[in-house]
């Protein structure tokens, strides 16, 4: 999966830590910044799908394997549109005239 992902430009890295618990990876990949995280478990294995999780708003959805780089380009798409326009938001409400 990873070299799949990179070969459709979404650069990608996995986690396989055994020392780690999940918390403590979830928060590592909060820091550096990672938009989606991606999980496969036995189940979604199973079922050939898995599950991504939006850094943006905690949001999880189930994704089919067929075509997940098309469905994960569009999701960083939305990140991005989602983002930009909340900081635009912001800038407005926080943005005031001054006269001197």
């Amino acid at each position: 999966m990873k070299k799949s992902l990179q070969k459709a430009g979404i650069r990608s890295h996995a986690d396989l830590r055994e020392n780690y618990n999940n918390w403590l990876e979830v928060q590592s990949l909060g820091t550096e910044g990672v938009p989606v995280r991606i999980e496969i478990g036995p189940r979604d294995l199973k079922n050939n799908q898995v599950v991504v999780v939006r850094r943006d708003n905690g949001v999880k959805a189930t994704l089919q394997n067929e075509n997940l780089e098309d469905q994960l380009n569009k999701l960083l798409n939305t990140i991005h549109d989602d983002m930009y326009n909340r900081a635009l938001v912001e800038r407005d409400a926080n943005m005031a005239v001054t006269t001197s």
